[in-house]
């Protein structure tokens, strides 16, 4: 079984959370870590670090995107020369980077079941 707290464990390693982000943060990993536990080749690899920084990078950019869906604040001010702006944008772009080259790292621990070649 992928742990949920070994998975928020290495998020934290690669973001700063604070507890209460940390705690929202959590059915993120839960969710993360279910979903791939399914898709292992092998039970055991469950503990193997490239399936751990999966389950992470995959919890952080959906807990990413859950925040700036429900952002509704205001997003920058200007005053005067300077502007200052809250955007999810970049931060969005950057996990899934982190996320998609944690996938290409794990992809030979998971079973390839989103191709079906039919004939008909």
């Amino acid at each position: 079984m992928i742990s949920q707290w070994e998975v928020l464990e290495r998020l934290r390693q690669t973001v700063t959370l604070d507890d209460d982000e940390a705690a929202a943060a959590l059915p993120f990993c839960k969710a993360a870590a279910q979903s791939f536990e399914r898709k292992l080749r092998k039970k055991e690899d469950c503990a193997n670090q490239l399936i751990i920084m999966l389950c992470a990078m995959t919890a952080l950019y959906k807990f990413l995107l859950a925040r700036s869906a429900a952002d509704t604040e205001f997003t920058g001010f200007r005053a005067g020369d300077v502007t200052v702006k809250k955007s999810y944008k970049e931060a969005l772009e950057a996990a899934e980077k982190l996320k998609d080259d944690a996938f290409e790292q794990a992809a030979h621990l998971l079973k390839d079941d989103e191709f079906v070649f039919r004939r008909f």
